[in-house]
């Protein structure tokens, strides 16, 4: 549990091996020794929801909905909201 992540040496480094089925990560301390991955500080993920609103509103500047088109025909026909690609997002502000 959360008590014997926070008994476990620190990973200090990483080494990536390329290996048959692909890379492979190892994390190692202070004196090179394998370890394991670090561990994700739960006091910290909860502080991570206190930006979250800014970052999806940031994320809705990327975001161009369409929701009509007109054929040849010249009859309207309603679609699904699409997401455009932009070349570069907007400066900051």
């Amino acid at each position: 549990g959360l008590a014997q992540v926070r008994a476990m040496a620190p990973a200090v480094g990483e080494a990536v091996l390329c290996v048959a089925n692909g890379p492979v990560t190892i994390y190692i301390d202070a004196s090179g020794q394998p370890t394991s991955p670090p561990a994700h500080c739960v006091e910290c993920a909860l502080a991570l929801t206190a930006v979250l609103p800014q970052v999806t509103a940031q994320l809705h500047h990327h975001y161009h909905g369409y929701r009509a088109f007109r054929t040849d025909s010249g009859q309207p026909h309603s679609a699904r909201d699409v997401m455009v690609p932009l070349a570069r997002g907007p400066p900051v502000a």
